[in-house]
This record gives structure tokens, sequence and C-alpha cells, in this order.
């Protein structure tokens, strides 16, 4: 039966539902830092909530910041992380692209598209790369770049694409192990190539992983200092070449993470600042070494993430940007110091991944372009003020909101209300009577120290907190009319009384003696007449032994003889007419398989035939205002033998229809406009807007 179903799926997957969504493309398309667990749409907004803390358009993992802080419009970069970049000379760059399969290398022009005649064949994985004068270097663990032999190491022409034929011969101590080099520098003068890795041997020379090497011929140079770890980072320097990483010594001598080593000899220089982390960049800059990475101690002063040393002694300088996570890429530009990396906060005020700090002071300046993940790459662009920043992000210059946003109904537009919380909304309630939306999850707000987890946005923007206290979080709500509410999460304990993940609330918030009761999380309340829906991760409910789905009596919070006998956790319900929709991680209903999807009887639980045969877990279900066009989110990738990201039946005849949205990323929930006419998608760092 099942095939004979998907096979007739297939045959009508092209088929049309009035008022259905035909945009496979995003009318708005939103990265979030965080996921958006829950989307309500009011006649005039949409709100959306979930952990993130920025939203903003995608950009790309390669953007150019004017000196404001802002963004240019410009078509994003459709690449994977940026971990590294070298200017090609011509206002073009090549950059190493850390992907999901692979290290490339790519070059872009100075128009930002691809160079389409550059091309690099290595026979292994490309881990670093380092330019000067018309060269790029690149180093792996490869011994072959366009069929030569290049170990590890090999020196390409920008302008002929072709590499030059020197072989560097970085080897293993023995033939069977394995070799490579992930960190270059190039001298200031350009006649010598500093690196480090992994490897015992340079054409033949004993190297214990640094080594340098002449830039015109390949020869190894006397310079062979050591390190007992990593190196993360080689700066050279006048007469001086910084070492940084995760290690303890340098040839035997104590250098916590960082120290100096001479550029000719290798000799260990006295310059020994002691960091308590790893170290991950370094940026000498008018007399100061600027120092980043995972520390919170160097140069015998607290510092964090950041810190600025003395060249001469290694003490580190007044100057803290006190930053609230790590560091690994620093431009100093004139009186500025702008630093990327993973952190939150810099010398008190939020700051995403991307900051700048006076060069004198060390205090943050007004740049704060907000990237939605780490940055690697900090250079400075064409245009007098710009900086290119290169990194895993996919949104830079997005806007700050913690936890709840609302946006305008077309998606278009991050509005200027906000709630002023920090915490995380998975919960979201639209109260038409009222105009109010009610939210649910674990916040503070107005940065008081009492924890909530039921709140209500009144119909003018006002936000307060409501259902008083509750010892875990809420995860879903079912309103009725009047505004009382029945909620449902992890919590125990509501308002001093003990409510076991399941409890109701009269319409100013106080609790009712409704009592039921379960015994696991409750991920979705929906609310019939006299019935309530409950759907979970628990076995028993209301006084009854029901596995992730029951119907509890909204008198008395007893479950009846409602019992769909599932195998798996439900998280998400849909209710048309006579037919409960369910979504989760199952793979049988009764004595049905059904996976992951499947409807039942609202009266008798009895499971249907309609079976979509998604590949994975559903986590959210929507319906149109009519109840004719259901929407599916979730981690799946197929239903049937259809390929979809998210998908749309029609209820009636419960044909997959032929939407195809592009929504590479795990959906968790949906919600449509109040007349149907706008799809709102939510997930894993996404929010999508579909007509």
């Amino acid at each position: 039966m099942k095939i004979l179903l998907a096979a007739a799926v297939g045959a009508l997957a092209f088929a049309a539902s009035a008022g259905a969504v035909d945009g496979n493309e995003p009318i708005a398309a939103w990265v979030t830092d965080g996921t958006v667990d829950s989307v309500v749409a009011t006649p005039k907004q949409v709100y959306l909530g979930g952990d993130f803390t920025l939203i903003g358009k995608e950009t790309g993992s390669w953007v150019g910041i004017e000196p404001n802080g802002s963004v240019p419009e410009t078509a994003p970069a459709e690449f994977d992380e940026v971990d590294a970049a070298v200017s090609d000379g011509a206002r073009g760059w090549f950059l190493l692209i850390n992907g999901p399969d692979a290290v490339t290398v790519v070059h872009l022009l100075a128009d930002r598209s691809p160079d389409k005649k550059w091309r690099l064949d290595t026979n292994g994985s490309i881990e670093g790369i380092a330019g000067r004068d018309g060269t790029l270097y690149v180093a792996g663990d490869f011994t072959k770049v366009d069929g030569q032999r290049h170990r590890r190491i090999a020196a390409i022409d920008m302008k002929t694409r072709k590499p030059l034929p020197w072989d560097a011969q970085v080897a293993a101590k023995k033939a069977k192990d394995t070799a490579d080099v992930s960190v270059l520098a190039v001298s200031p003068d350009g006649s010598t190539l500093y690196f480090a890795g992994q490897f015992a041997r340079v054409r033949g020379n004993q190297r214990a992983g640094l080594a340098a090497i002449s830039t015109a011929t390949g020869k190894v140079t006397p310079w062979a200092p050591s390190t007992d770890g990593e190196v993360h980072d080689l700066t050279p320097a006048g007469d001086a070449v910084y070492v940084g990483g995760d290690f303890g010594r340098i040839d035997g001598r104590s250098r916590g993470e960082l120290g100096a080593v001479r550029a000719s000899t290798g000799a260990v220089t006295d310059w020994n600042p002691q960091a308590n982390g790893a170290i991950d960049v370094i940026v000498p800059a008018n007399g100061t070494i600027y120092v980043g990475g995972t520390f919170t101690s160097v140069g015998g002063k607290s510092r964090r993430g950041m810190a600025a040393l003395n060249q001469g002694s290694g003490d580190a300088t007044g100057w803290d940007a006190n930053v609230g996570g790590a560091v690994s890429a620093i431009l100093v530009s004139g009186k500025t110091v702008y630093f990327g990396g993973a952190f939150d906060s810099v010398g008190g005020q939020p700051r995403s991944n991307l900051a700048a700090a006076d060069a004198g002071s060390g205090a943050p300046t007004a740049w704060d372009p907000r990237a939605d993940q780490p940055a690697h790459v900090l250079v400075p662009g064409a245009v007098a003020g710009r900086v290119i920043a290169g990194g895993e992000f996919a949104t830079v210059g997005a806007t700050r909101r913690e936890g709840l946003a609302a946006m305008s109904i077309d998606g278009s537009t991050v509005l200027p209300w906000q709630a002023r919380l920090t915490g995380t909304i998975r919960a979201l309630a639209y109260n038409p009577s009222s105009g109010a939306v009610t939210f649910g999850g674990r916040y503070r707000l107005n940065g008081e120290a009492t924890q909530r987890s039921l709140g209500v946005i009144a119909a003018d923007g006002t936000v307060a907190p409501w259902g008083g206290d509750f010892s875990s979080f809420v995860s879903s709500i079912a309103l009725a009319p009047d505004g009382s509410a029945f909620v449902g999460g992890a919590f125990t304990i509501v308002q001093g009384k003990a409510r076991k993940r399941l409890a109701a609330l009269d319409p100013t918030g106080a609790l009712t003696s409704w009592n039921s009761g379960a015994n696991g999380l409750v991920n979705a309340v929906l609310l019939d007449a006299d019935q309530l829906y409950v759907a979970g991760n628990f076995t028993s409910i209301g006084g009854a032994t029901r596995k992730a789905v029951a119907v509890l009596d909204t008198s008395n919070g007893l479950a009846n003889g409602w019992d769909a006998g599932l195998d798996g956790n439900v998280f998400a319900l849909a209710l048309h007419g006579d037919t409960l929709y369910l979504g989760g991680e199952f793979q049988n209903v009764g004595s049905k398989a059904r996976n992951y999807l499947a409807s039942v009887s609202a009266e008798t639980a009895t499971p249907t035939n309609w079976d979509p045969d998604p590949d994975d877990s559903v986590s959210g279900l929507c319906l149109d205002p009519g109840g004719s066009l259901l929407y599916a989110a979730g981690a799946f990738m197929q239903v049937g033998r259809a390929v979809r990201d998210a998908a749309e039946f029609d209820t009636a005849a419960g044909f997959l229809l032929g939407w195809r949205p592009s929504a590479p990323f795990g959906g968790d929930t949906c919600t449509t406009s109040v007349d149907g006419s706008v799809l709102y998608l939510g997930g894993e760092g996404a929010f999508g807007v579909y007509r």
C-alpha cells in the first residue's frame, strides 16, 4: 500500500490547490544566530521566538564592511567558511575555503566574481595560504600539485596560475608516517618562507615542526627552532619571528603559548609574555605586539581574548579591550584596532564576533557589524576605511534581538519594536479577541534577576510578565477565547504548587485547580472545545499510560480512552475537522507503519490511510486558515520519493503538492499569515517567508 501511495503522490506532486504557496524561493530570507522555535502572525506583524540574539539578511562569509559598520547591498558570497585570504595585488583575493567535504582555494576577481580560469589540483588537503610579490604559497598534506611533485608546500605564480618548479620536500621521519604544513608566513623582504606543522624533515634536513626555506629556490635555511605543541601563527617582524599556539616550550625554554625567535638563526629570544591559553593570531604594529586567542592572562596581567604587549619586554600594556570570548583575527588601521573571533562583548558592551577598539585607550568604538558566527579573517578593503571580513558567518550587519523579534507581514523588515528580554522563547500564541500575544519559554525581562516562563505582548506592543513563577520553561501554549490558557513544558512547580509539565491559568494568569500531569516533556498542546490534545516525550499522562500523545478532559485533567499507540515522541500537532495530524520521530501509529508524519481520527485515534512517508523527523505542522493546506517542517529531505526541504499537502485529497521550497535547514516551526497568503518557516539558524 505504501508503494502505491508513493506512486500516487509522485504522479500528483504538481497538483495545485487554491491559495497554495507556489514560490520555491523565499520572498524574504533571514539568518539567525540560533534557532527560531516559534512563529505567530497577527494582522499587523509577525513575531518570532527562539534562542537567537541576531537576525539579518544573508551576506555570505566574505563581506565588505563600511567605516560606520554597515554592509553594502551586494549578492552574498556563496562560500562555506573562509579561513584565510591573500591579496592578488589587483583588488582581488585568494580565499581558503573550508567546505563540508574539502578545503579549497578560490580566486575572487576585483568585481567579486570567481576566476573561472583558476584551478588548483592537489592530491591532498590544503591547510594554509600566504602570499607576496605575485606568488601564492599553499600548504597542506598533499604531495602533488597539478601533477607535479610538491611535497606539502607549493608556490603558485598568480599570473600564470602555474606552480614554480621547486619542491620543498617536507616529510615525516618515516615514509609510512603522515606529514603536513598548516601555517605559512613570508618574511618582510619576501626572501624567506617560514612554516609550521607536523613534519620531521625538509629536503633531507632534520626539522621538528618548524622550518624556513628560500622563496626563490625552495632550499632549506638553517632556521630550525622547535616547540612541544601546536603552532597556530607565525609572524615575522624585524629580526624576530613571533610564534604563537598551544605549547609550553620553545627549544626547551619555558614559553607559555607565545614567544619569539631570531629570524636569521632561530635562536630563542628573551621575549616571554607567558599566556595561560592558546594564541591564535599575532600582529605587530607601531612598536606593539597585538595578540588574540583563548587566554585570560598574558604579559603578567589579566587580559581576556586579546592583549597589547610591549615589543621589547613582552609585558602587557595598559591597553585592554576586555573581550568576552576568543579573538582569531586582528587588523590595525591608524587609530583603530579591528578584531574578529567568537565573542559576545567588548568592554562590557554587546558585540557579536566583530568589533573595533581605540588603539590608544582600548575602549570599544561604535563600529558594530554584528556577525552571527565567528570571524577568522580581517583585511583592508580597496575603498578607504572599508574592512573585509571572512569567517563562518552567514550574515553581517544583523539586527540585535534576543529571544523575540517582530517582523513586517511580508517578512521584509525587522520592526523597531523590542521586548528587552534575555533568554529563549519557545512558544507563541495569538488571541484575536484581545489582539495580545502570549509567549512562553525561560527569560528575564528588563535586566531583572527573576527568571520567568510566561509573558504577554499587549496589542499596543507593551510587554509584561504573566502567569507567575514556574520552575522551568514553557514550550507550548493553547489559548481560549477568554484569555485563559493551558500550557505545557518542562516545569514541575507553578506558583508554588505541584504541576507536572501541564498547567491551566485563568484570564488573569492565576493558576486554576486543574491538575493533570505528564512524566515527560510536553512539546505541544491543542485546545478543541472541552478536550485538550497533548503531545510530547511522555509515557504517562492524566493518570493513564499514553505514549507521546493523549487527549485530556479540560474539566478534570484526566486522559480519556483515546490512545493512538505510537512508538516514538511527538513534536507537533495540527487539527482539521475530525483529523488530527501528528509530527515527530515515530515509526508506527497503532498497527500501521507510519514514519514521522501521520494522521489519526480525532475522535477514535484510529490511523487514517494517509502515509506521506518523510525520511526524517517532523518538528513543525501548521494549517492555512481554511484548513485546506497542511505544511510540514523538520529534518527530512524527502517525502515519499519526492525531494522536499519542507512540504505542502492538500488536506482533502492527501496529496503532496508541487511546492519545492529552497529551505536547506532543519525546520522547527511554521505558520501562515492571518489571511493565509504568506507562509513563515523557521528553524535552525534561519527564517524564510514564502508566498
